[in-house]
């Protein structure tokens, strides 16, 4: 009986999967480094709770700039989870992070136009994903002990007025 149970621990473990949310910050106010959000992108970082708490995220991650941070923040509150801040130009190390420290569950990052592209490609994707400037998009990777598994582009729902 133990060692069914062991063998069946084993190959629970080897199916593990993690799936990467990657998405672009909601619109923002200005064009300073730092600019806050404006008010569709207040209301769009909070229609995202609606679409991504369903997935359980175990971790949330932006880069180092305000907008980014503003966008999953509310997701941030609704889940009672921090945010990870990162530097905007590591996507390599953000993805090794992910994958070492959380090899199950969902985890979200929050990142730019020209940064999506790049955590998607350290994740194992091989597509073209660069330069994103729509607002509406999101991208879910699930990537399991070989690779990449599937790779997912989804649009959220209309904001209402």
């Amino acid at each position: 009986m133990k060692r069914l149970f062991f063998l069946l621990l084993c190959v629970a473990s080897l199916q593990a999967q993690v799936t990467v949310v990657i998405l672009r910050h909601a619109e923002k106010v200005g064009h300073s480094a730092n600019a806050g959000l404006s008010l569709n992108g207040r209301r769009r970082a909070e229609a995202l709770v609606a679409e991504l708490a369903p997935l359980k995220p175990v971790a949330l991650f932006a880069s180092e700039h305000l907008r980014t941070q503003l966008t999953i923040q509310p997701l941030a509150r609704a889940l009672g989870l921090p945010i990870h801040a990162r530097p905007r130009w590591q996507a390599h190390a953000i993805a090794a992070e992910i994958l070492r420290s959380f090899p199950q569950g969902t985890v979200v990052v929050c990142g730019h136009h020209d940064t999506v592209g790049a955590l998607a490609h350290a994740l194992g994707y091989k597509g073209s994903l660069d330069d994103v400037y729509d607002f509406n998009l999101y991208w879910v990777l699930r990537i399991g002990p070989n690779g990449l598994l599937s790779f997912e582009e989804r649009r959220q729902q209309p904001l209402t007025r």
